[in-house]
C-alpha cells in the first residue's frame, strides 16, 4: 500500500515544494513488514539574479519485522491463557526483535553568482539517523519485557528494586537451542532471539564550498573544501548460545575534511583535467600499543593505551580526451579514490571487552580504503542521437578491512578489525544509447568482468576462525565476481499532440521496460576438510524484466492524473538470490538421486533465498 502527495506553489521569489508518503508492506512473509511514512519540504527563494538560497528538510519514520525460517513454526500449547476454551498457539516469529527507526536531514545552501563566468556555493547540512528494536520477552507466557532505556545493564522493571534484586542483562539466562532446528517456546534463553536491545543514534554535521570559475578561453576551475563533524552512539545487547554474552556501548565524535581543485584545460579539440584532493580523518580514540598484550585483565582496562594517529591521503585524478575523427573520440581517465570504513568497524567493543568465547575488538587506527582506477574508452556518433561508447577498466584496490586474530594464552584470544585486504576488478563495457526522442529512447549495456580478491566481507576471517577452518592466504574469486551482465531500457511514448489512428485516446500514454541479465555468481563448494573452497562454483544466471506504463490526463488548470501500472519481475523469474542461498543444499546430492540438489532455500524452507515473484502495482497520482 503506498500513499504519495505533492504540492508545490510560487510567489514572487519564493518557491515552496511539499511531498509525503506512506507505504505500508506487509511483505512476503507472516512478520516481514515494513512500514514507514515520510515528509520532505524545499523552500527556495531567489533574492535577485545573483543569489539564491535553498532550505530543504526532509523527515522519515518507520517500523519492520524480521523474520527467520527457524523461527517460522507456529506452536500449541497445552494451555489455554486468555480462557477462549481453545488451547493457545504461539507463531516463533514473534520471538524475533522488532525495529523502530526514523531519520531527518535540514540543509541549506547559498549559491551566488560572481560573473558571467564564475560563481561560488555554500551547503550546509545535518543528517541524524537513529534505530531502536527489542525483542519482547513477555511472550509465551512469561511475565515482563525486557529493556533497558538507562543503558545501565540493569532491566528497567528492576531499577527500583535494593541493588541484591535487581536483575542484569548477565543473569539473563542464555543457552539458546533449538528442537530439531525450529525454536519452540522453553526457558526464556531457549525461545528469543539473540539480538534482545538496541538503541543507537548517529548526527553527521556537514559544510561544504564549492568555487567554479572560467578563468580563460583555455582553462575552467573548479575548487572547493569541506568537512565532517560524527557524534555516534551505540548501545547493543546480544545474547549468544552457550552462555556468551556481547556488549557494545560507545560514543565517539570522530571529524574529517578535505580540500580538491580541478583544472579543466581546452585547446582546440583537446581536453584534459587535472585535480588534485587531500583528505583528513581522526577518529579520536585509543587503542593498545602492543596487539599481543593488548589488556590488563586484573585492572580491565587497555595496556599502554595510545591515541588514534590521523590518517590523510592525497587523491590525483587525470583526463584526457581527444577527437580521431569527426564522429570519434577517445578517452583515458585516472584516479585514487578512498573511503573511511564502516564506523562500527572503528567503535565495536573498541575498550577490549573479553565477554563471550569469540570476542571481536573494533580499530580506531584504521586508516582509509582506497582504490586506484583506469579507465580508456572510446565514443562513437552514428547521427545525432545514437552513440556507441566502448571503454576497459581497472581497478586495484587496497586496504580494505578484514580481521586479524591473536592468541594470548590458552583458550584466550581475540580478532581485531585491520586494513589489510586486497583486490582487482578489471572488463570491458559496451553501452549503446538512443538519446531522448519524440517516440522512444532506450539503452542497451554489455559489461564482461573479473572481480579477485582476498576477501569479500570484512567478517570473512573472523567467520573462517571462529568455525576453525584455514583463514584463506590468497586471491580468490569475490562474491560479485559476474563474469556477464546485460541491461537494456526502452522508453516509448505518445505525445499529447499526436493523436494515434486518428484519436487523442492514446495522448500522453508511456510505456517504459527494464530488462536485466546477469551470468551466475560464485558459491562456495561444501568441503570436507578445514580447508575452504571458496567461490569454485556457480548459481545459474538470473533475469529480470520490470514494466511500467502510464497515461496522462489533464483537467485545465485545475489538476493534472496519471494512471500508472507498474509490474515488477514480469515473467515471475525464479532467481536465486545469494546472500540467502544455502550452498550446502544447493551444491550436494541430499536425495541420492546422483545430482546436485539444487534447492536454494535449504533444509528449513527459506523462502528469501529466491528474489521475489511478479508484483503488480496499480494506482493515480493527482497534481495541483
Amino acid at each position: 500500500e503506498l500513499i504519495s502527495h505533492l504540492f508545490s506553489g510560487q510567489r514572487n521569489k519564493l518557491r515552496l515544494m511539499l511531498s509525503g508518503s506512506f507505504d505500508k508492506d506487509h511483505g512476503r512473509m507472516e512478520h516481514y513488514y515494513d512500514h514507514d511514512y515520510s515528509v520532505i519540504g524545499k523552500l527556495m527563494y531567489r533574492m535577485n539574479d545573483n543569489n539564491k538560497f535553498t532550505f530543504t528538510f526532509t523527515y522519515k519514520e518507520g517500523e519492520s519485522g524480521g523474520w527467520l525460517p527457524q523461527w517460522k513454526k507456529h506452536v500449541q500449547e497445552e494451555a489455554d491463557l486468555n480462557g477462549n476454551g481453545v488451547l493457545d498457539t504461539y507463531s516463533m516469529l514473534d520471538a524475533l526483535p522488532e525495529y523502530e527507526d526514523n531519520s531527518d536531514i535540514m540543509a541549506f545552501s547559498w549559491m551566488k553568482t560572481l560573473s558571467k563566468d564564475s560563481y561560488f556555493e555554500v551547503k550546509l547540512d545535518r543528517y541524524r539517523t537513529s534505530m531502536k528494536y527489542d525483542v519482547d520477552e513477555s511472550l509465551f507466557g512469561n511475565s515482563v519485557n525486557y529493556t533497558d532505556n538507562n543503558r545501565n545493564m540493569i532491566l528497567d522493571h528492576t531499577e527500583n528494586l535494593p541493588a541484591d534484586q535487581q536483575i542484569t542483562w548477565y543473569d539473563v539466562e542464555v543457552n539458546n537451542s533449538s528442537v530439531l532446528g525450529y525454536y519452540e517456546p522453553g526457558t526464556l534463553g531457549k525461545t528469543f532471539y539473540r539480538l534482545r536491545w538496541n538503541i543507537d543514534e548517529k548526527k553527521i554535521y556537514h559544510i561544504k564550498a564549492y568555487y567554479f570559475d572560467q578563468l580563460t578561453k583555455n582553462h575552467q576551475l573548479k575548487a572547493g573544501f569541506g568537512g565532517k563533524m560524527y557524534d555516534i552512539y551505540d548501545f547493543d545487547i546480544d545474547l549468544a548460545s552457550g552462555g556468551n554474552y556481547y556488549f557494545t556501548e560507545y560514543e565517539a565524535q570522530p571529524y574529517s575534511f578535505e580540500i580538491f581543485a580541478e583544472d579543466k584545460m581546452e585547446y582546440g579539440d583537446f581536453i584534459m583535467r587535472l585535480g588534485m584532493r587531500f583528505d583528513y580523518f581522526h577518529a579520536e580514540g585509543e587503542y593498545p600499543a602492543d596487539a599481543n598484550n593488548p589488556y590488563d585483565f586484573e585492572l580491565q582496562e587497555i595496556i599502554n593505551p595510545q591515541k588514534a594517529k590521523p590518517k590523510t591521503v592525497l587523491s590525483p585524478r587525470i583526463g584526457i580526451s581527444h577527437p580521431i575523427t569527426t564522429n570519434d573520440v577517445i578517452y583515458f581517465n585516472y584516479g585514487k579514490y578512498t573511503q573511511i570504513p564502516r564506523m562500527d568497524r572503528l567503535y565495536d567493543n573498541a575498550n577490549f571487552s573479553f565477554r563471550g568465547a569469540f570476542p571481536r575488538m573494533g580499530n580506531v587506527d584504521i586508516g582509509y580504503e582506497e582504490t586506484v582506477a583506469y579507465e580508456i574508452g572510446l565514443k562513437h556518433s552514428f547521427n545525432m542521437k545514437t552513440k556507441l561508447e566502448v571503454k576497459g577498466f581497472f581497478k586495484d584496490i587496497t586496504g580494505l578491512v578484514d580481521t586479524r586474530g591473536y592468541n594470548l594464552s590458552a583458550g584466550i584470544g581475540y580478532d581485531i578489525f585491520v586494513n589489510h585486504d586486497y583486490g582487482t576488478i578489471r572488463g570491458l563495457e559496451f553501452t549503446l544509447r538512443r538519446i531522448s526522442g519524440r517516440y522512444i529512447d532506450g539503452m542497451l549495456n554489455y559489461s564482461y568482468q573479473f572481480a579477485q580478491g582476498k576477501s569479500s566481507s570484512a567478517t570473512q576471517n573472523y567467520s573462517y576462525a571462529w568455525s576453525s577452518t584455514v583463514v584463506p592466504t590468497k586471491e580468490n574469486p569475490l562474491d560479485w565476481d559476474q563474469r556477464h551482465t546485460v541491461t537494456a531500457t526502452i522508453n516509448a511514448r505518445i505525445p499529447d499532440d499526436r493523436n494515434l489512428f486518428g484519436t487523442s485516446v492514446f495522448n500522453n500514454l508511456m510505456a517504459s521496460v527494464v530488462f536485466d541479465y546477469g551470468s551466475g555468481l560464485p558459491y562456495d563448494q561444501p568441503s570436507t576438510t578445514r580447508k575452504p573452497m571458496i567461490n569454485t562454483e556457480r548459481y545459474p544466471w538470473s533475469s529480470n524484466t520490470d514494466l511500467r506504463i502510464q497515461k496522462l490526463f489533464g483537467f485545465g488548470d485545475i489538476f493534472d492524473a496519471k494512471l500508472f501500472v507498474r509490474i515488477s519481475n514480469l515473467f515471475d523469474k525464479k532467481n536465486v538470490d545469494q546472500y540467502y542461498a544455502d550452498e550446502k543444499f544447493w551444491h550436494n546430492d541430499q536425495d541420492g538421486d546422483g545430482n546436485k540438489d539444487e534447492r536454494a532455500e535449504g533444509k528449513y524452507g527459506d523462502i528469501r533465498a529466491y528474489y521475489e515473484g511478479r508484483r503488480v502495482m496499480a494506482g493515480i497520482q493527482l497534481g495541483f
